[in-house]
């Protein structure tokens, strides 16, 4: 499809998908993000909305539906952590300057220790851990089995967190 043709389905729809999925999940800027999705897909598709699909406004509030969901599917797979709000400093600037040197260098120790590690471990390390993939999926997207996925994050994980022990050199 066109991008004029695109441009004029975001002009006559983008407002009213934009609004339905900001009903739908609350959070206007990840609307707002998703909103553009669906216009890329259609775009990307290369099908011709005016002659391919019946109902327009359908297709694209099916690929919103869509796009919501796999977005909230990705939110919950996040962890979700349990705080004792007496444990929380008001602010950063009352914290104790030794505590924040302290963490800052058992952060560069975890920094230095995922740059030790085997390209591989690095990776599933990564996308396990910081980008909140599932093993399995991980294990397909590199083209490796599971096992080799939970060893390697096994290994990532142990060596990051004896790295983050070790005391700092004065």
């Amino acid at each position: 499809m066109k991008t004029t043709a695109v441009r004029a389905l975001f002009l006559k729809y983008g407002q009213e998908i934009e609004a339905f999925l900001t009903r739908k999940l609350s959070c206007p800027h990840s609307a707002a993000d998703l909103t553009q999705e669906v216009f890329l897909r259609v775009l990307r598709s290369g099908t011709n909305i005016q002659t391919d699909v019946q109902n327009t406004r359908a297709y694209l509030y099916k690929i919103a539906v869509n796009l919501a969901i796999n977005h909230q599917s990705r939110e919950q797979r996040l962890p979700m952590v349990d705080v004792d709000e007496d444990s929380v400093p008001e602010s950063v600037d009352n914290r104790n300057p030794e505590r924040i040197t302290s963490d800052k260098q058992r952060l560069q120790r975890m920094s230095d220790a995922l740059l030790e590690l085997s390209p591989l471990s690095q990776k599933v390390f990564v996308l396990v851990r910081i980008r909140g993939m599932k093993q399995l999926e991980v294990a397909r997207v590199l083209g490796i089995h599971i096992t080799t996925v939970e060893k390697n994050l096994a290994k990532a994980v142990r060596h990051c967190y004896e790295r983050s022990l070790e005391p700092t050199e004065q």
